[in-house]
């Protein structure tokens, strides 16, 4: 209990410095609201981001967004890293490790994950999950275009178009890499037939390491939980 009151604490007090930071950036003028731009190349190497976690595991520090309140709202001291890298396809397996606040117990899960191009884009700029093994060059890119037509509702919207998949709704996940760096990166996700969306912020643990308490408690609960 002590460790799980210890967590539910830096996790809200890392919330919170977050959100202070991220208020305090100043918008730049010509901020473009699809967050890619050809123009920032390197910044947005997905296949780069993938191989540094296979390095070190990262940790979702912030994150904003329908997808948000949709897929994390039961989820605490979120982890990634990847695993059997595969050189000549930019594609690896994908492990996610978290702390499941309605359970109340440690969870995994693997997906296969493969870095692809946005249409007309020099390099891959998106990690794609879930999904098929696909030509790393493939014409088509990837579904997400912002030239193809959406459906908006009050709910979000949704992606439809004969190019992207073979039946009307059909469940995704994809992270568009919009700044990327050994450190850290910052991701746009787009998951599931609704479209939910976040903008998630994630930093390497052996920074988190020496600056915050994190993934110490994260160890300390897995640890607990083994024990018993």
């Amino acid at each position: 209990m002590t460790a799980l009151k210890l967590l539910v604490f830096c996790l809200s007090v890392s919330a919170a410095y977050a959100d202070v930071e991220f208020q305090s950036w100043e918008r730049p003028p010509d901020n473009n609201p699809d967050l890619n731009r050809k123009d920032l190349g390197p910044m947005q190497d997905a296949w780069k981001t993938i191989k540094s976690t296979a390095n070190h595991s990262y940790f979702l520090i912030y994150s904003s967004g329908w997808g948000t309140q949709e897929h994390y709202k039961d989820v605490r001291c979120l982890q990634v890293r990847s695993s059997d890298l595969n050189h000549t396809l930019k594609s690896a397996n994908y492990t996610s490790k978290w702390y499941n606040t309605t359970s109340k117990r440690m969870e995994s899960s693997t997906q296969y994950v493969q870095a692809v191009k946005q249409k007309e884009y020099s390099i891959e700029n998106i990690m794609h999950l879930g999904q098929p093994q696909r030509e790393v060059t493939s014409p088509n890119g990837t579904c997400y275009n912002l030239d193809f037509n959406f459906i908006c509702e009050s709910g979000g919207c949704r992606i439809h178009h004969q190019e992207c998949w073979p039946k009307r709704w059909t469940k995704y996940s994809e992270k568009y890499v919009v700044f990327s760096t050994s450190l850290c990166y910052i991701v746009r996700s787009l998951q599931d037939d609704k479209d939910y969306e976040s903008c998630e912020f994630w930093l390497r643990e052996d920074w988190l390491k020496n600056n915050v308490t994190i993934p110490e408690v994260c160890t300390h609960l897995t640890k607990e939980r083994k024990a018993k």
